[in-house]
């Protein structure tokens, strides 16, 4: 059975982006605040 992969919009990834850039976070705390499996 294939995995269906959730689309995110343009801007929720630039907004992810600008979370790890600008507040001094990693990207692992930021995906877990936004509710997305650690990459």
């Amino acid at each position: 059975m294939a995995n269906k992969r959730k689309k995110y919009s343009q801007e929720f990834k630039d907004g992810a982006v600008h979370l790890v850039l600008t507040g001094g976070r990693t990207s692992a705390a930021v995906a877990r605040e936004l509710g997305l499996k650690d990459w």
